[in-house]
């Protein structure tokens, strides 16, 4: 399970880069660039890639950390 505060944060920094722009790579990178800097915030490491198309827009949170619990979080956001 996700530190509540670290989710609370992360959609936060997500919606506040939407901005209700459309789908599409530009929107894809700054979610990317938002995530990572709320992960270098409170410290962790961790790979951060986005996809965003007509179907939606992914952001998957890859951990750095090797044996952690929690391994990979996928966002998806409408």
């Amino acid at each position: 399970m996700i530190d509540p505060d670290l989710a609370e944060d992360l959609e936060i920094a997500c919606l506040d880069e939407m901005r209700g722009d459309s789908y599409g790579p530009g929107l894809a990178r700054r979610l990317e660039r938002a995530v990572m800097t709320v992960l270098r915030s409170r410290g962790i490491s961790a790979r951060v890639e986005a996809v965003s198309n007509r179907q939606g827009t992914k952001v998957a949170i890859g951990f750095l950390k090797p044996g952690a619990r929690v391994e990979k979080i996928v966002l998806t956001l409408r």
